[in-house]
């Protein structure tokens, strides 16, 4: 019989293999189910139809006709809304326009024109104090790693 076989060890070399195997795996998963999507640039303008929408996380992944890469965006509110999040309130068919170097984005549909501030998850949430708000604004990334208009 083969040496491996016969040690106690061979249990934990398999173990030890199956979760590297697992490891291995959720990380194809992972890269699959992103996509070939790009984080919105501040300096990014946009005006497409929607036509594919996803969740992922914290992230938003959204296909835009007329472009060859998705676009992802993390997640945003509004509270004068219902839906109050982005990713609840989008639907297919759906404009979004966004303007050069802004961090707001308007989903245009046969109902009206939408603002959603990128990023901004307490947007017109009258029951969280300013400081607080303003606290949160200056961590989103739209206005600091990703800000190419600076």
């Amino acid at each position: 019989m083969i040496e491996i076989f016969k040690d106690n060890n061979f249990k934990k070399y398999f173990f030890v293999g199956l979760f590297f195997l697992a490891l291995v795996f959720a990380a194809v998963f992972e890269a699959k189910s992103t996509g070939n999507y790009t984080e919105i640039k501040l300096s990014q303008s946009l005006n497409n139809e929607v036509i594919q929408i996803k969740k992922h996380k914290s992230w938003i992944l959204i296909e835009l006709k007329g472009e060859p890469n998705g676009i992802s965006i993390r997640e945003s509110s509004n509270y004068k809304y219902e839906p109050k999040q982005l990713s609840r309130f989008l639907q297919l068919g759906d404009t979004i326009i966004k303007h050069e170097c802004s961090d707001t984005l308007i989903i245009k549909n046969n109902k009206g024109k939408f603002k959603f501030v990128i990023e901004d998850k307490h947007y017109n949430n009258f029951q969280i104090n300013e400081n607080d708000k303003e606290k949160w604004r200056r961590r989103r990334t739209i206005m600091n790693e990703f800000n190419d208009c600076k």
